[in-house]
């Protein structure tokens, strides 16, 4: 095995195909898993585009954005799949997730609500509420457990 690949370990389900066409992704039925790898058992599938689309962001390299952007950190993109693994997306759509030009990780929900969290180079998880597109409300993230009360902000009533 290439030392760039990713293992993504999960029982079967229908968006794991895409998963499977790519070369340096694998699957397996376990919840358990090694170095490099990516467990996303018992996940649901807008957890699992999210994190797929984390983990594609590992492509990017110096300059990617030809601003000077630096490549993301593995902690960074830990964090976000750490993040996205705590985000109950039952009645969300699947987030935008967007690389930042200084090294973080965005994750957006639009509507009316709208949502943006990012993971920052340094770690950092910081969130910006916004409503008919004028910002309402910003400020970071200490525990996974206050993404309940800012995801309710963006769920369809």
């Amino acid at each position: 095995m290439e030392e760039n690949h990713m293992i993504l370990d999960a029982p079967p389900q229908a968006y794991l195909t895409t998963f499977e066409e790519s070369d340096c992704f694998y699957l397996s039925g376990s919840p358990s898993t090694w170095t490099n790898e990516v467990s996303v058992y018992d996940l649901d599938t807008k957890q699992i585009q999210a994190i797929y689309e984390v983990i594609r962001l590992r492509e990017l390299e110096e300059n990617w954005d030809s601003y000077g952007s630096p490549p993301l950190k593995v902690e960074t993109i830990n964090k976000s799949i750490a993040l996205i693994k705590n985000v109950p997306m039952e009645d969300l759509p699947v987030p935008h997730v967007i690389p930042t030009a200084d090294g973080g990780i965005q994750f957006e929900w639009g509507g009316i609500r709208g949502l943006e969290i990012e993971v920052t180079q340094n770690g950092e998880i910081e969130y910006l509420k916004c409503e008919n597109g004028e910002p309402v409300e910003e400020s970071s993230i200490e525990r996974f457990t206050q993404l309940d009360s800012l995801l309710r902000w963006v769920s369809p009533v």
